[in-house]
């Protein structure tokens, strides 16, 4: 019987659910996390190149230039990260979307 079928069928969904949430809440707080230590270590880079250079005016020009190109690359990292979650958000609207065309019994949400 096929209603048979979608019972036996929904753990499998919903543990494939869960599993999909718990990725995706680990793999936003490790890109968080890193973000975090790449920021910190940038301000500690650039404090400690702007020490050691600041007799020469030239060569803070050149930290500060180096500065910016950092910022740069953690700008494009911070748009990696939006195009991760995005990722990350389809595939749990696709999950959701599975599970309820596997259960066509579900309730909707109210």
């Amino acid at each position: 019987m096929d209603w048979e079928k979608r019972f036996k069928e929904k753990p499998a969904a919903a543990a494939f659910l869960a599993t999909s949430d718990g990725k995706q809440r680990r793999a936003e707080s490790d890109i968080s996390e890193a973000a975090k230590r790449l920021d910190e270590a940038n301000r500690n880079l650039v404090s400690a190149e702007k020490q050691k250079l600041a007799k020469s005016p030239q060569q803070l020009v050149t930290v500060e230039a180096r500065g910016t190109e950092r910022e740069s690359r953690h700008g494009k990292a911070a748009s990696e990260f939006a195009q991760l979650t995005d990722l990350v958000q389809q595939t749990r609207t696709q999950a959701e979307d599975w599970k309820t065309k596997r259960d066509p019994y579900q309730q909707p949400a109210a």
